[in-house]
């Protein structure tokens, strides 16, 4: 029987949303990962997209079952970040604004 995650997911500000939650099957390799949840929230998808987790400034290994990272059950997992591999931002940096919606 799969066990399924419930994850807060953030997305590029190039993107049409900012987070979506999404559950996703935790027997699934981070590599088939990453395209079901842009199929599931109908974003782009490219080869070089990941998955980030922000707290730990750590990218999640292809190769890697989700259910090996016990950071995505934890209690204080506030999100993932789904972006490209190429992204310098990674390390956190960024302004404290955010959006305006029009």
């Amino acid at each position: 029987m799969a066990t399924a995650l419930v994850l807060r997911i953030k997305f590029p500000q190039t993107y049409p949303i900012i987070y979506k939650t999404v559950r996703i099957d935790s027997n699934m390799t981070v590599k088939d990962a990453v395209p079901y949840i842009a199929e599931s929230v109908h974003v782009p998808y490219s080869a070089d997209i990941g998955l980030f987790l922000p707290d730990d400034k750590m990218w999640l290994d292809d190769s890697k079952v989700l259910n090996e990272y016990q950071q995505l059950t934890a209690e204080g997992l506030e999100y993932i970040e789904f972006k490209s591999r190429n992204d310098k931002s990674s390390s956190g940096g960024g302004g404290g604004s955010c959006c305006t919606i029009m």
